[in-house]
């Protein structure tokens, strides 16, 4: 029994120490490993956020091109519409109540009438009308006033539907 049990200490004495390499060498390569995964997924992830960043990026940049192209085509055409009618500007003034857009004041101001083609431009809505018909845009005609540029025609409405005509954005 007592050679038994020394055979067994001896084996069990070389068993261990090479029991214990082979534990610790599994278990720094897996820690190594794992931690090389993290760091290639992590890579990976900021690659992938990185390209889809730059796309969205270039897609509002021609967004932005075409928009702008559009509104620059929108912004001749009105003008030759507008220039294409006679204009002009008597000296007789009309009172007008005008909302301040950002704080909401109103007061009342004397404007000019403004014609074209012998129709008063100011509450007439038939030439930013006509150009929404044309090209599908908002159109505004604005006058200049001591509190800042007035609204006399549009077709741009306020939050209850009606247009915008009367405000101004102020100076």
């Amino acid at each position: 029994m007592k050679r038994i049990s020394r055979n067994l200490s001896v084996k069990l004495n070389l068993f261990i120490p090479i029991l214990l390499g082979i534990i610790i060498s599994v278990t720094v390569i897996t820690f190594f490993s794992i931690r090389k995964s993290q760091q290639n997924i992590y890579q990976s992830i900021e690659r992938d956020l990185s390209l889809e960043v730059k796309t969205i990026i270039k897609m509002f940049e021609r967004e932005y091109t075409l928009k702008l192209e559009n509104v620059k085509t929108h912004l001749k055409i009105a003008h030759d519409l507008f220039y294409s009618e006679n204009l002009s500007i008597s000296n007789e003034k009309i009172p007008m109540n005008i909302t301040n857009q950002i704080s909401q004041n109103s007061h009342e101001v004397l404007l000019k009438k403004w014609f074209l083609d012998n129709t008063i431009v100011q509450n007439d809505k038939s030439y930013v009308d006509k150009t929404f018909e044309i090209f599908g845009g908002t159109t505004t005609i604005f006058q200049k006033s001591d509190s800042g540029f007035v609204r006399i025609s549009t077709n741009v409405r306020k939050s209850d539907n009606t247009r915008a005509v009367g405000t101004f954005i102020p100076n």
